[in-house]
């Protein structure tokens, strides 16, 4: 170009974010001020834009001052991008101080707001801005709606969401837009309100491979696992091909049903599409209903045919071995998996333990526990410690078991019964008893695993 001038600079920039070329951008950017080209507000959204992505707070905040200093403290785009930033770098307040310091609040800015708080869970913060948006006379559009019946869904806000389902059929949203019902489903579905999920599912002029994987995600949740498989026929009959996370939730259904002949209609139907090929998580789920429906040779099959044998894939196999009593088959693996130089994580170190637990395999156990104590896992998961503890005992080392349990940052029902377990085991009832009436003065509840030790 013989003239580069702002918008071309910042469409080269916006190209390297599209295109993931994110290292490249800051040095652009310096370039760039370098010939004495100055930002323009879609420079300063771009940048932050790229700071969320590398989760660069330093960057972020130079790139907050520097946005203020080139006069774009008022600009909407450029605030709505720091509110969005701070939000993704688990900064709530400075989020709402740059909200605050907003001299105009539109509607987008408002959803920005909504939707951060929404994300971290803070739905009575959400619920308030949105109540406050409305007090101040900002209408609500279909973003604001989508983000806030996420929140109703997630926090159970079951009389909001039905306020909110009243107002979008008033102002006629539903007859155009295909998201905003998905997520109305879905609040429902959430809500474990599946009779109104349905109700608006069937009363939706357009659905989409969303909307039925919000019904028949919700049904498959509440373990009305006959329902999401009636949904799953009827979607296919309506002549919609379901895509890799609807197959995922039919899986675990069968898995849950026991269903091997639907499991295994699926699996043709998925090998045809070639999914598996694309999608690590399929691969696993698909492994882990043949483990859950019996039938082993099935899900090794599977395993072995899978073009990349991530850490899910071994960890489902680890869990089907384990689950049918193959300990043997189930270590096995395990030594596999390290071998291949695929690292476990806290899933598949639970899922062995139990397994030492149940073939008395303290060795393979104690070298796991070396593994979490050096990784600094055990002290941060509450399951895994209890893990490691019921391993102990079970193995007849109630001293390693002890001492496991006294490291333990939190000390719940679980972890004080896989003690109390272990000594009872070993006939040791007076310590068993000692502990039990010890639980009870540290304020833990009995429960019926307790009473029946």
């Amino acid at each position: 170009l013989h003239h580069q001038n702002v918008y071309s600079w910042t469409s080269l920039i916006c190209g390297h974010i599209q295109f993931e070329q994110i290292q490249h951008v800051f040095p652009i950017y310096e370039k760039m001020q370098e010939y004495g080209v100055h930002p323009c507000s879609h420079t300063f959204v771009a940048l932050l834009k790229t700071c969320t992505i590398l989760k660069d707070v330093k960057k972020g905040k130079r790139v907050h001052i520097e946005s203020a200093q080139n006069g774009f403290r008022n600009d909407v785009f450029v605030n709505t991008a720091l509110i969005h930033m701070y939000f993704n770098f688990f900064s709530p307040s400075e989020a709402q101080q740059v909200f605050n310091d907003m001299i105009i609040h539109d509607v987008v800015s408002w959803n920005a707001l909504i939707s951060g708080y929404g994300q971290h869970e803070l739905g009575h913060e959400a619920l308030k801005c949105f109540n406050q948006m409305q007090d101040e006379g900002m209408h609500p559009d279909a973003v604001t709606y989508i983000c806030i019946l996420k929140v109703c869904g997630n926090k159970g806000f079951i009389e909001v969401g039905e306020d909110i389902h009243a107002k979008i059929k008033r102002q006629g949203f539903l007859r155009k837009d295909i998201v905003l019902g998905t997520s109305l489903v879905n609040m429902y579905a959430k809500c474990r309100m599946m009779g109104k999920a349905h109700q608006v599912f069937e009363e939706l002029p357009v659905r989409n491979v969303v909307t039925w994987n919000a019904l028949i995600t919700g049904y498959a949740q509440h373990g009305l696992s006959n329902e999401a498989l009636k949904c799953f026929k009827q979607m296919q009959t309506d002549g919609f091909s379901p895509d890799a996370v609807i197959y995922i939730c039919i899986l675990k259904v069968c898995a849950f049903l026991g269903s091997l002949e639907i499991g295994e209609d699926i699996d043709v139907e998925i090998r045809k599409q070639g999914l598996l090929e694309k999608d690590a998580v399929l691969g696993a789920t698909l492994i882990d209903m043949y483990a859950k429906c019996g039938a082993l040779h099935k899900a090794r099959e599977v395993f072995d045919q899978l073009p990349t044998q991530n850490l899910a894939a071994w960890t489902a196999l680890i869990a089907g071995y384990a689950r049918n009593r193959l300990g043997d088959e189930a270590l096995q693996c395990f030594k596999q998996m390290k071998d291949k130089g695929v690292m476990p994580d806290v899933v598949t170190y639970i899922c062995v333990l139990k397994v030492c637990a149940i073939v008395g395999s303290l060795s393979i156990g104690e070298d796991i526990f070396v593994d979490v104590r050096n990784m600094e896992l055990f002290q941060n998961d509450v399951m895994l410690g209890n893990t490691l503890v019921g391993m102990y005992a079970k193995c007849g080392a109630l001293n390693k078991a002890q001492e496991v349990f006294e490291q333990l940052p939190v000390q719940d029902i679980v972890s004080w019964n896989a003690l109390i377990a272990g000594y009872g085991q070993l006939g040791q009832a007076n310590i068993a008893l000692n502990l039990f009436v010890k639980m009870r003065t540290k304020g833990i509840i009995p429960d019926w695993v307790t009473v029946l030790v």
